[in-house]
């Protein structure tokens, strides 16, 4: 049944592919217009083209013969940028074929501060806002804009000169943007509502420069702000209290949780604490977990490790042998770089999860998990299929009191490979629960730019027919990828058993990725191949994933599984799988089917539905398990629905069904969303006549170093970085604050460019909280909120690495500056008349040009952001020397604080006798 599906679902695809060819290729070109301008020249699009750009566009047609436009020379062109009044130094490269136009995506993200970067056939990061989200996959023609995905005509877009180029009318829609093209003037016009962030930048870069010309220094973009650990600091806290009361038939009680996790500095690490307890056992789990963490290396002397932790740490996975499990006693040393893809074909997302949250998961926008009830205060994706190609995942956390946030990640399988002559290493020793030893030893090597290699070793124990029994296991591994190939071969030795060898093949064919894995095991036993009484000797998968293209319907990936089990003792297993998946107007469904068939068995077929929607304050959850075979019929129905606020509460209604244990749950939550702490309340009712009613406060702790006073927050802080800042007028410019100083109210702050509200108090103090750990982030002064034209940040931000349970400690001092204005004018012929386009300098003491402008046409000037002190106004000596000018000299000023401005500094010009 699961075969003649997808079948269908692929006869299907084809005919959607050639039914919307049509309408698609009808979008490519442009319909012509005639121009209004003087000059011959006709309209396509948003893009004007003369009649000498006419023989360009014949040679590419004649490139274009054969079907498949190929870039000459002659397609180039060379355009100047604009923007508002801003004409940029740098120029564009832009390639031209008929009445196309393709815009390098890279270099306009670079000139125009968007932060978006670009790889060979992908593109991500986000546009002015980091709500705008932005992920561009050239190797399936996707592109998903706010978490929304929409595929586009391939022909325009292209890989060339080491950039992603894209027609100019499809990437405005893309950047909310409008790229006005003249041809003939060799410009192109940005023009967007929203303002940009290179014009910020600009405005920034010219104060910061004027302020530091003062003190000799010169500007710095980002310097990194380095945060050393601490022999111990004021703890971080995530604290959850729970009280649970039951009534039922059988009788009645109450549970009291408490859920505690701490993270602070302490003895030169950082540390995490996890204690629940309740009232009937006490102390219910306890953990704690040390290590350091260093993007450029250098731990543990001669380890030269990247990061170490020991305490309660998880163990590395290692395919074939070892399962993921939980956090158990031990320590892990790692080289490898910091947040790299540790496996090529696989990813467990783990990380915590409070009580009340709930997370789904997203591969390329397809929703593939979701998890509600936090397993020791985390949430585990395990196993999770990396796909050949670029794997777009997203993370989305829904809190109890109307939180969202998100986690995006980005893995292609030749991220996991080791560069040419590079190579890392991990180890980890861990004793489990039943005080077991554990071990792992990983190194990988990079041959060459296609082949990297791996060498394992692994000791576990392993529960058999005699007892426990350790094993060691052996291995040795290489990897291969090239552009539309990757090949992997493992093979592994155990001292105790057998050996294994596993093959494993991907590649992509257009917008579809083929994985084959074949694995042989000649009496192998592992944590993953259990020694059970049906000895697995062979394993063999294909994976095909692709999608049915939009028509009527929007886009719908879909994945195809089959997987073939051989036991040594004779017989089989065949499972097949399919999943489809659709996501259109913050609507996510999925369908997961699966049939298995053992030999001499009954055949099985189960499926799941479920759908998520969050469409402003509404949101929807429901899920439907059912079976196929041996019977068809619904084992259960879940629906949850929460439409929206009420006086500050988020409200929440649910139902679920069990059709096979004939028992039906309602339940009615309500859940406060904002202030200092959270609140819910919740009740449930089954048929079973059971009523629980639960009662939770939640809240989080984050210590201000500068005031010394604990700040409560709605939201966790425990797991996060945070940055205290103090922001200020440096009354004597030397970059401390002092008695002297004044603090800076209504200032705010922006995290890697994104948009946040918090501003600074009466003290000029900013605490920032919720800033993601262990990678470098960007903290800079948001220009919107320096409303005084007289102020010159000195740094225009710093780059730091947070870690949890630290504030890092950040001054921004500002620099007050000054403003001259006055009227040059020439002596001529007995009359005097004010004159333009001269350049006037300001010069300090040691004769460096702080500031110049140039007279208007009436020969006022005005110079601004002139920083505090002494200074010498004059008319440019090289300007009067070539024009055979005099001035009437220079003139001598002071510019203080508490009077800034000094007007009519006029000069009189006069020829040279």
């Amino acid at each position: 049944m699961v075969v003649r599906f997808s079948l269908r679902l692929l006869v299907m695809a084809l005919w959607c592919s050639l039914a919307t060819w049509p309408a698609v290729a009808s979008t490519v070109k442009a319909p012509l217009s005639s121009s209004s301008q003087s000059s011959p020249s006709i309209q396509k699009g948003n893009v004007q083209i003369t009649q000498s750009d006419q023989k360009l566009i014949s040679t590419a047609q004649d490139a274009e013969s054969d079907g498949t436009w190929i870039p000459q020379d002659s397609d180039l062109r060379i355009l100047e940028l604009r923007v508002q009044s801003y004409t940029f130094d740098d120029v564009i490269g832009a390639y031209q074929y008929q009445d196309v136009v393709l815009l390098p995506l890279d270099a306009l993200s670079m000139i125009l501060d968007i932060a978006v970067e670009v790889g060979e056939d992908s593109a991500s990061g986000f546009v002015i806002k980091e709500e705008n989200t932005f992920f561009l996959d050239t190797a399936r023609h996707e592109v998903t804009i706010k978490g929304q995905t929409e595929r586009y005509d391939q022909d325009l877009v292209k890989f060339l000169d080491d950039d992603i180029y894209v027609e100019s009318t499809l990437l405005g829609s893309w950047f909310d943007m409008k790229f006005d093209i003249d041809l003939y003037a060799s410009r192109v016009w940005v023009r967007s509502e929203l303002k940009l962030p290179f014009l910020a930048r600009i405005e920034r870069e010219k104060r910061i420069e004027k302020a530091l010309a003062t003190l000799g220094q010169r500007a710095e973009q980002y310097p990194r702000h380095h945060e050393s650990y601490k022999n111990y600091s004021i703890p971080f806290i995530n604290q959850t209290l729970s009280v649970n009361q039951r009534y039922s038939d059988a009788g009645d009680d109450t549970v009291v949780l408490s859920t505690t996790h701490a993270t602070a500095d302490l003895f030169q690490h950082e540390s995490s604490w996890y204690l629940t307890m309740n009232d009937e056992d006490g102390i219910d789990d306890f953990r704690v977990t040390f290590g350091r963490t260093d993007l450029d290396g250098g731990l543990l002397g001669p380890l030269n490790a990247n990061e170490y932790t020991f305490g309660h740490v998880s163990e590395p996975r290692i395919g074939l042998i070892n399962l993921p499990s939980n956090l158990e006693h031990g320590v892990v040393v790692s080289s490898y770089p910091v947040g790299r893809q540790n496996e090529y074909d696989r990813h467990r997302f783990v990380g915590e999860l409070l009580p009340g949250w709930v997370v789904e998961l997203y591969r390329n926008n397809a929703l593939i998990g979701y998890q509600q009830i936090p397993i020791n205060g985390q949430y585990d994706f395990q196993d999770v299929p990396l796909l050949f190609g670029n794997n777009h995942f997203r993370l989305v956390f829904y809190g109890p009191r109307g939180e969202i946030s998100e986690i995006t990640r980005q893995f292609q399988p030749s991220q996991a490979m080791t560069k040419k002559g590079e190579s890392y290493y991990r180890a980890s020793t861990i004793s489990d629960e039943a005080g077991e030893q554990r071990a792992t030893l990983q190194y990988d090597y990079g041959l060459n730019k296609q082949l990297s290699t791996t060498f394992n070793y692994v000791t576990i124990p392993l529960q058999e027919a005699a007892g426990v029994v350790q094993h060691h296991y052996l291995g040795a591994g290489l990897t291969g990828y090239w552009a539309a190939l990757l090949a992997s071969a493992t093979v592994f030795d155990d001292t105790e058993s057998g050996d294994a060898l596993e093959i494993d093949l991907q590649t992509r064919i257009d917008g579809t990725t083929i994985g084959l894995k074949d694995i042989y095991l000649n009496q192998f036993f592992s944590e993953e191949y259990r020694p059970d009484a049906q000895k697995l000797s062979r394993r063999s998968e294909v994976r095909i994933n692709t999608a049915i293209p939009s028509s009527f319907l929007p886009r719908i990936p879909l994945m195809l599984g089959y997987k073939r089990d051989e036991f040594a003792s004779g017989g089989e297993l065949v499972e097949i799988s399919n999943q489809l998946a659709m996501s259109t107007h913050g609507v996510a469904m999925t369908n997961q089917l699966s049939r298995q068939k053992v030999t001499g068995q009954q055949s099985t077929a189960s499926g799941s539905f479920r759908v998520s929607s969050s469409i402003k304050q509404m949101r929807f959850r429901s899920s439907l398990a059912y079976l196929i075979e041996p019977e068809s019929e619904l084992t259960n129905i879940d629906m949850t629905l929460e439409p929206g606020q009420y006086k500050g509460y988020r409200l929440g209604f649910g139902i679920n069904h069990s059709l096979q244990q004939d028992l039906t749950e309602y339940s009615a939550s309500a859940n406060k969303l904002s202030g200092k702490y959270g609140l819910s309340f919740g009740a449930r009712y089954n048929t079973n006549n059971e009523i629980n009613l639960s009662l939770n406060l939640s809240f989080g702790f984050g210590y201000e170093p500068r005031t010394k006073r604990w700040v409560p927050e709605a939201r966790s802080v425990a797991n996060l970085g945070s940055v205290s800042a103090r922001l200020f007028i440096d009354a004597n410019q030397d970059g401390i604050f002092n008695d002297h100083d004044e603090p800076l109210e209504d200032l705010g702050l922006r995290v890697n460019g994104g948009y946040n509200k918090a501003r600074s108090d009466e003290d000029g103090i900013l605490f920032l909280t919720g800033i993601p750990t262990h990678q470098p982030t960007n903290i800079t002064i948001a220009p919107e909120t320096l409303v005084d034209p007289l102020w010159n940040a000195v740094l225009e931000g710093v780059q730091v690495i947070p870690r949890p349970g630290n504030a890092i400690l950040i001054d921004f001092p500002i620099f007050m500056s000054g403003e001259i204005d006055g009227t040059v004018y020439l002596t001529k012929n007995g009359r005097e008349f004010g004159v333009g386009d001269v350049e006037v300098e300001l010069v300090d003491a040691n004769e460096r040009v702080i500031a110049t402008t140039k007279t208007a046409y009436d020969g006022f000037y005005i110079l601004t952001k002139a920083p505090i002190g002494e200074y010498r106004v004059r008319i440019a000596e090289k300007q009067l020397s070539t024009l055979g000018l005099h001035s009437s000299g220079d003139e001598l000023i002071t510019i203080k604080p508490d009077d800034p401005f000094i007007s009519g500094i006029d000069f009189t010009l006069e020829a040279v006798n």
